[in-house]
């Protein structure tokens, strides 16, 4: 029963913080918007694409060797595609307000 509720409740207590840090409709929105300069968010979808290629790097031998064996190279070609595509606009978002001035975050 107690494993139970450390469970439970313990990811509701860590999806707070993170919640807090990794803000992504908050990152799509500041995006969007003409107040922000293109330097912080060209900063932010580098750093998402970073983190996608590393992302991408980690998981390629084991991605190719069950594409080998499930015979499904064009469903890893597309998934690989939509990847490299969503990956930096999904990561370079939820890092925007983390890379903005305090500043300009609040207004």
């Amino acid at each position: 029963m107690s494993r139970w509720n450390v469970g439970v409740f313990g990811m509701r207590m860590l999806s707070r913080p993170l919640r807090r840090w990794l803000n992504v409709p908050q990152g799509l929105s500041l995006m969007r918007s003409k107040q922000i300069p293109w330097r912080y968010k060209l900063l932010a979808l580098g750093l998402g694409a970073l983190i996608t290629a590393l992302l991408m790097a980690l998981e390629l031998p084991v991605e190719s060797l069950l594409a080998t064996l499930l015979i499904g190279l064009p469903i890893d070609i597309s998934v690989d595609g939509l990847e490299a595509i969503l990956g930096p606009i999904v990561f370079g978002s939820a890092l925007l307000p983390l890379v903005l001035p305090r500043q300009q975050l609040q207004e």
